[in-house]
């Protein structure tokens, strides 16, 4: 990418029309500098990837930012000390099927870590979404989003962390509407400021 960070295990990386990074293999991948129209995507079947954000900054106008297609497990950690900015500008495309509609969208497990700060604007959509398990550990996270600022469909886990939320919908969400054993959010520790409707 021509505005992109440095990427490291660039061999398990494809870039696609000079703004689509696709990781196709396990492995951890260390994310830094400016990106503006463009998409971290995560296509590793059955693998375990690992996000390093050490002041990454990436504008899209349509599209979340960072995509998490296949994977066994993603996790997103916030270098220490780093502050990282995540932002989609306008709607969400309406012809990608099914609809993804957060700066941080996951098909699978995700989890979110770190001793930095995230920055997360969703003028038109929801923050960030885990179509499985979302879990928090640690981390500090500013968040607002015209829908749901974290959303989840299995289970919405914080263990700790530092949250300032502003959400037109709600600041947390956890919904399965296929089984209702599921859909649970689960609070340990951290810090909240949540300005929701």
């Amino acid at each position: 990418l021509e505005q992109t960070a440095d990427t490291e295990g660039a061999e398990n990386i494809t870039v696609k029309d000079g703004d689509e990074i696709t990781i196709q293999k396990e492995g951890i991948y260390v994310l830094r500098g400016k990106a503006k129209d463009a998409r971290g995507t995560v296509d590793a079947e059955n693998a375990k990837v690992q996000l390093l954000f050490d002041n990454l900054s990436i504008t899209n106008k349509n599209k979340p930012a960072i995509f998490v297609n296949e994977a066994n497990k993603v996790f997103i950690t916030l270098a220490d000390g780093s502050q990282n900015g995540l932002s989609v500008t306008g709607k969400f495309d309406k012809d990608e099927k099914p609809k993804r509609d957060a700066v941080i969208f996951s098909d699978d497990d995700l989890k979110l870590n770190g001793r930095g700060s995230l920055q997360i604007s969703s003028p038109a959509g929801h923050g960030i979404v885990g179509k499985d398990e979302l879990t928090i550990t640690a981390g500090v996270y500013e968040i607002t989003a015209t829908d749901n600022a974290i959303r989840a469909r299995d289970s919405n886990a914080i263990a700790d962390g530092s949250f300032t939320v502003t959400a037109g919908k709600d600041g947390l969400h956890a919904e399965n509407n296929d089984d209702e054993t599921l859909g649970s959010i689960y609070i340990a520790g951290g810090t909240f400021t949540v300005n929701a409707s």
